[in-house]
């Protein structure tokens, strides 16, 4: 059987995601918190020392990883955030039903990256957790973040939160960001710095459900470099009849 991953908000209120009536919202709030009113229902609040920068949707082509055609272009929705010294990316990826989204690193960047730090939840509410590094020419966000003066070069210590809903059609993923420290050849990041990274990631922000009458800000069309958004978004597959369950 598949193993879904749900954000906090996801398992009260999936009801209302089948509801086709019902006109979707996604994007920032007067809050500055990246809002989806449904599939799934969730809000990302940051912490008081993010202040929201940019918030946008786009189309990325992604790979199929077991499919007839190559690739199928999904929808993103996003969010960036800035802080003293760090940045927060919110993305919500949605795919077309006949498709599902990885919850393996296959086709995801760090798929071939060493891993700094992972923990796979096993919980129906928790989440992925990976901690890599990433080089700013890689980095989709960057550039938009340069714009507000929040840019630095060398490398980003990444720490990416993965969960995907239901029914594996949409992906939310929020990543924690800080610059990266320049370290010696052969050298490795301490215990001690990493356990404080992860620390600070876990209190800049937080999800929550959705309050009625939800109004955000309409995110503008916008045009991500596909070459370095797929990487970060990562690929899809089409179910087998075994990834279903017959209960």
């Amino acid at each position: 059987m598949k193993r879904l991953f749900l954000c906090a908000a996801l398992a009260a209120v999936m009801m209302l995601s089948g509801c086709s009536a019902m006109k979707i919202e996604r994007g920032l709030d007067a809050s500055g918190s990246f809002v989806s009113s449904a599939s799934p229902s969730v809000t990302v609040q940051t912490s008081a020392d993010f202040s929201a920068v940019a918030s946008g949707r786009t189309l990325c082509v992604v790979p199929i990883e077991n499919g007839f055609i190559p690739s199928q272009s999904t929808e993103v929705w996003y969010s960036l955030h800035k802080a003293e010294n760090a940045q927060i990316a919110v993305m919500l990826a949605e795919c077309v039903p006949f498709c599902t989204w990885n919850v393996s690193a296959t086709g995801v960047e760090y798929e071939y990256k060493p891993l700094l730090y992972k923990f796979y939840g096993a919980g129906t509410r928790d989440a992925n957790v990976l901690v890599y590094t990433r080089k700013v020419e890689k980095d989709p966000w960057m550039p938009v973040f340069a714009q507000v003066g929040s840019a630095w070069e060398g490398e980003t210590l990444v720490a990416r939160y993965e969960w995907v809903s239901i029914g594996s059609t949409e992906k939310l993923v929020a990543e924690y960001r800080e610059p990266a420290k320049v370290l010696g050849e052969g050298a490795i990041y301490p215990v001690g710095v990493l356990n404080d990274f992860i620390a600070r990631s876990q209190k800049a922000f937080s999800l929550s459900g959705v309050q009625g009458g939800v109004q955000v800000a309409p995110a503008p069309r916008t045009n991500v470099p596909n070459h370095l958004l797929a990487p970060v978004v990562g690929s899809v597959t089409i179910p087998e009849p075994e990834d279903y369950d017959n209960d």
